[in-house]
């Protein structure tokens, strides 16, 4: 372990530091992996491919020796402002997911939501899947241009086939959907993904 070895880490919830959030457990793998790194952590709630590049831009990447980066899902659709959670410390950022979307369009309490009911319209009757996923590899291929050369480890968190020159470690099976387990992920699950990267950035 070596506390001198500067490591970025890239990408949304899955890699996102859960451990900044009040209320939230503090045993995510970014956490753990704090502890024996210099860890610098972009990620961010919620965030697209795009938002996922942007991060990546804003960074001089010849301060790190290695680069780890969770992709998003394909079918998060970019925003400037999230009609529910742009104030929300930690999905700030956050993008369009429909799901999302239409859990909170269904409330009451969101009636004089007119943002959200126009982007739950928009994906009823203007989202565009196959246009959707074009975008989404376009970006992908973007930041591989943009990591040539660097030491990248990718964590994947969603059932997407990918043709990676990267290390990947797959995890997409071993999601957990509720806001309780940090990074979605059980205690036990962090701990293994932790216990992962440790073995490559020997």
């Amino acid at each position: 372990m070596n506390k001198q070895q500067n490591i970025l880490i890239a990408g949304d919830s899955f890699a996102a530091d859960w451990s900044l959030t009040p209320g939230e457990p503090q045993y995510g793998w970014p956490t753990l992996l704090s502890y024996c790194y210099n860890i610098n952590n972009v990620a961010k709630g919620g965030v697209g491919e795009y938002k996922i590049l942007q991060q990546l831009k804003n960074q001089d990447l010849s301060k790190y020796s290695t680069v780890i980066i969770a992709h998003t899902s394909p079918t998060r659709c970019h925003t400037k402002t999230h009609p529910i959670h742009s104030k929300d410390s930690f999905h700030n950022s956050c993008d369009l997911l429909y799901s999302d979307i239409e859990y909170h369009n269904n409330k009451i309490s969101n009636f004089f939501n007119f943002s959200l009911r126009a982007a739950k319209n928009w994906f009823i009757y203007h989202y565009d899947h196959e246009y959707q996923q074009d975008i989404y590899w376009l970006i992908r291929n973007e930041i591989d241009r943009l990591l040539d050369g660097k030491n990248v480890i990718e964590l994947k968190s969603f059932d997407v086939v990918a043709d990676s020159t990267h290390t990947v470690l797959d995890y997409s099976h071993e999601v957990v959907h509720n806001r309780n387990y940090a990074n979605h992920y059980t205690p036990k699950t962090n701990k293994k993904i932790f216990d992962d990267l440790l073995e490559l950035l020997k």
